[in-house]
């Protein structure tokens, strides 16, 4: 059988249209759903105050029977997308007591509350000293083949101070707050001492021991919260339990992870009030551009030109420095001349690109995004300007653009300059 061209291009643009038209059918099923939960959900929004003094409380947890939230510094909270009819909404806070409010969700108005948070009894006892610590596992997690079934070590804790990382963030007579280093091998559980499914965030400063940190609290009389490593959001272990007499605690663990974690029971019992002399940290391992010399290194500044606008933007940008390695995007557009934040590079060839931009009060991403490549050279100064026009740019299709439209508002005339980001 002899194929034409004819043949060969209506069959590529067959298959490239079935493509396109199942991405778009995928697409067309997220935003009906977005639009959806928007029609038939609404929020519990509210206040947390303290009940005696009336001030506001920030950082107090408010939970429903499927989502949650936290209050800020003024002590609001959002509690997003809950469908029509009654919802529960429990405090629970280190230093107070948990507590209830019932709201009404009759979409698409909102539901208003607010939590007068009552404080709780004085922490009971301390924590510091050397405690011998047992765990038991009782669910191995998704994906996880353990060894073992039990596993113990120790824990030291100190009482925090003012110079600690977390001290003074919740801690007040309410609630007392310790840390220290843990000494128990939790490879036999899953197999790493820190769990695969890790969050590479560092909270805080790192050093060597980061992996052995511990942050303790008791509150709410002999209520006790335990963070094995807390300085990352997930591969660490978090411990509840209860004192259940001045030197043994008892309750139950779990992995911080994205999905499935392991968990179980522990003990620890406290063998000793004196934790024993807290170990030094060594001095942190600098990253290598943290030692590179300016004259070793060149420094690259960034701005954003948008012909519609006729000037320079706010908005960030992204550094690739080969493929599939990018750093993290910076701002650009805090100057009068458009640029922001210099980078400081090794020599070597970079791309600078970015992916979204402004649409009167929307977000738009660039199907494809402008871009520049440039060349970094020991001791010079590179300046790299990415130009588009937000009024042509072809747009993909994204919450904020359902349809994949090109942006239509005007931003010099819809909005004053300087809201919309333009000098």
């Amino acid at each position: 059988m002899r194929l034409t061209l004819t043949h060969v291009l209506a069959t590529g643009l067959f298959a490239s249209g079935c493509l396109r038209s199942a991405e778009n059918r995928n697409l067309d099923r997220i935003f009906a759903h977005q639009q959806a939960l928007r029609d038939t959900t609404a929020s519990i929004v509210g206040t947390v105050v303290d009940a005696a003094t009336s001030a506001p409380l920030r950082g107090i947890h408010l939970v429903t029977p499927t989502s949650g939230g936290a209050s800020d510094s003024s002590g609001r909270f959002v509690i997003p997308y809950l469908p029509r009819g009654a919802h529960t909404v429990t405090i629970h806070s280190p230093g107070y007591l948990p507590d209830s409010v019932a709201v009404q969700i009759i979409p698409p108005t909102n539901g208003e509350a607010i939590i007068r948070a009552r404080r709780a009894a004085l922490p009971c006892c301390t924590l510091e000293g050397r405690w011998d610590a047992e765990f038991w596992l009782d669910s191995a997690g998704a994906r996880q083949r353990p060894t073992a079934r039990r596993i113990a070590g120790n824990v030291q804790l100190w009482r925090a101070t003012a110079s600690d990382s977390r001290a003074g963030t919740a801690t007040d007579a309410w609630v007392a707050e310790f840390n220290g280093y843990f000494d128990v091998n939790f490879v036999p559980f899953w197999g790493t001492q820190i769990a695969r499914d890790v969050s590479t965030t560092v909270a805080t400063s790192a050093d060597a021991l980061w992996t052995r940190a511990v942050s303790a609290a008791v509150f709410n009389g002999d209520s006790t919260t335990w963070d094995f490593i807390p300085n990352v959001s997930h591969g660490g272990v978090s411990l509840v339990g209860h004192l259940t007499e001045r030197d043994t605690v008892i309750g139950l663990w779990e992995q911080r992870a994205y999905c499935c974690g392991a968990s179980g029971r522990f003990r620890l019992v406290r063998s000793s009030p004196y934790p024993g002399e807290r170990p030094i940290p060594p001095a942190r391992v600098v990253a290598p551009m943290d030692t590179v010399l300016d004259r070793d290194a060149g420094r690259v500044f960034v701005r954003v030109w948008d012909d519609a606008a006729g000037g320079y933007i706010k908005t960030r940008y992204s550094l690739q420095l080969a493929k599939d390695t990018w750093i993290s995007s910076f701002a650009v557009g805090t100057d009068s001349a458009g640029w922001g934040q210099s980078y400081k590079l090794l020599p070597g060839r970079y791309r600078a690109y970015i992916e979204r931009f402004p649409c009167g009060e929307a977000e738009y991403f660039f199907r494809k995004e402008p871009s520049a490549h440039f060349t970094i050279r020991a001791g010079e100064r590179t300046e790299v300007t990415l130009r588009f026009n937000s009024m042509t740019a072809r747009a993909e299709r994204t919450y904020d653009n359902t349809q994949g439209q090109r942006c239509t508002v005007d931003p010099r005339t819809s909005a004053p300059a300087v809201p919309n980001g333009v000098w």
